[in-house]
């Protein structure tokens, strides 16, 4: 009797590990045979293509949910000449392009397509540590995309440089910076008007000797910015005191020298928030304080922003609103609601946020001063 036993609970063992069968995908020739339905008017019912009778229609659909139907889309898209697949080049590790791409997704996602996502990182030198920029444009088109987005590392990008999108007829959106010289839409902030805005933000207060630290000028970001904000502070008669980071990062000891000047600026316009952060970390090494001595603006409004000490006075770009208009825009371009039209260029604007890095000044700051 013990050994009938044990050989019944060897057998219950062997039971229970058994794996469960796989359910097999459910097919356009399954749901034809069980509702009566040809395999061609099945496929035009679930693409949501053609005229079909609501009834048979009705009767498809609750058959396909039934046997849990799925459609295959690399064969759709074989058959369509689409992926549905956008691809999406941009360095995501940066909060402030994370913001840029959840719009990307989220207009994407909502349009039935998926992001494939790629990040070129690039190095202080202008190199790169890892894939360079080219190489990962390549194996976008290589996964057959129907677009590309992307944020150029540096905008003096050509359709010869582009010659594998253009040669595939993909649509190519450049978010945040502009590739002048390739024919690609753009979405950004309008960042020459944001430059002017903050010369006047500052111009207000009474400040005439105003500096800048610029971002590269390989970069369209970097060089609008300047420009806007230059020419705004020369229309008013001030005096512009520029120094230029080359990555958007580190300024440290062009601004410690700016502010070591007999006539030091009595405020200073950073082209991102990253940059601002230098300019307090070198006005702590000069004995400047931040707002009694010198006024400072960032732009961007990334999070920290608010939590330095004073808090930062900056821009706000509006991050997912570009993101969202950007995927628009590439949907757009292949559906072939754009085609052949001219490269549009959207810009959008930047809102000031006030908070105590930039209060009025005293009144030494006031008046023109010589530059040396």
């Amino acid at each position: 009797m013990a050994n009938i036993c044990h050989a019944k609970e060897l057998r219950g063992q062997t039971a229970a590990k058994s794996p469960q069968p796989r359910r097999r995908p459910a097919t356009l020739k399954a749901i034809a045979c069980q509702t009566g339905v040809s395999i061609g008017t099945v496929s035009r019912i679930l693409r949501g293509q053609g005229h079909v009778v609501p009834e048979k229609r009705q009767r498809v659909l609750e058959r396909a949910r039934h046997l849990g139907y799925r459609p295959n889309l690399l064969v759709q898209g074989l058959q369509s000449g689409r992926t549905r697949n956008v691809g999406v080049l941009m360095p995501f590790q940066d909060p402030f392009y994370s913001g840029i791409l959840r719009g990307i997704h989220d207009e994407l996602v909502a349009h039935d397509y998926a992001p494939i996502l790629l990040a070129c990182h690039t190095t202080p030198a202008g190199g790169f540590s890892g894939k360079s920029e080219l190489e990962l444009i390549h194996e976008l088109v290589d996964r057959r995309v129907d677009a590309v987005i992307m944020v150029p590392s540096r905008d003096a990008a050509t359709d010869a440089y582009l010659r594998e999108i253009r040669e595939r007829a993909l649509p190519v959106v450049a978010v945040d910076r502009e590739l002048p010289w390739a024919h690609a839409d753009f979405v950004g902030t309008d960042d020459e008007a944001g430059g002017r805005l903050a010369a006047e933000v500052l111009l207000q207060r009474g400040h005439r000797l105003l500096g800048h630290v610029a971002g590269p000028s390989y970069t369209s970001t970097g060089r609008l910015r300047r420009r806007g904000f230059e020419a705004a502070v020369r229309a008013a008669g001030g005096v512009c005191v520029t120094c230029e980071s080359q990555d958007f990062v580190t300024a440290y000891e062009p601004v410690v020298a700016m502010l070591s000047r007999r006539r030091a600026p009595t405020a200073i316009f950073a082209s991102n928030d990253i940059l601002a952060r230098e300019v307090y970390r070198a006005a702590a090494r000069v004995g400047r304080t931040i707002p009694g001595d010198l006024a400072v603006l960032g732009f961007g409004s990334l999070e920290f922003a608010a939590w330095m000490t004073p808090a930062l006075s900056t821009f706000e770009q509006p991050t997912d609103a570009m993101g969202r208009k950007a995927a628009s825009l590439a949907l757009e371009r292949v559906d072939s609601r754009m085609d052949g039209t001219a490269a549009r260029k959207i810009r959008l604007a930047a809102k000031f946020m006030a908070r105590d890095s930039a209060p009025m000044p005293p009144a030494r700051a006031t008046g023109t001063f010589g530059v040396e």
